[in-house]
C-alpha cells in the first residue's frame, strides 16, 4: 500500500526495525508463523507509523510498538508468544 505518503516512515531505518521485530514475534509464536511478514501486516504497520507522526514529523512510537500492535491486531487466533498463555 506504499503511497508517497507513507514513504516518511516506510524509508526509515524505524522501517526496517519494525520488520526485524515483527519477524521474531512470528518466529517465536506459539505455533511458530513463517518468517515472511504478509502485505496486510506491513501495511498495518505502515499506518500506525505514520499515524504516529507528531507536528514536527517525528514518530512517537518506536519499532517494537508498532510491531507489537500489529501483533495483536493480526495475529491468528489461538496463535501467543511463550509466556502468555
Amino acid at each position: 500500500m506504499s503511497h508517497p505518503k507513507h514513504h516518511a516512515w516506510l524509508f526509515s531505518v524505524s522501517a526496517f526495525e519494525c520488520v526485524v521485530a515483527l519477524r521474531q514475534l512470528r518466529i517465536r509464536s506459539v505455533p511458530p508463523m513463517l518468517e515472511w511478514i504478509p502485505d496486510e501486516w506491513l501495511d498495518a504497520a505502515i499506518e500506525i507509523g505514520m499515524d504516529s507522526r507528531d507536528e514536527q514529523g517525528w514518530f512517537r512510537y518506536s519499532p517494537e510498538q508498532i510491531a507489537w500492535e500489529v501483533w495483536e491486531r493480526m495475529k491468528p487466533v489461538d496463535t501467543y508468544l511463550p509466556g502468555e498463555e
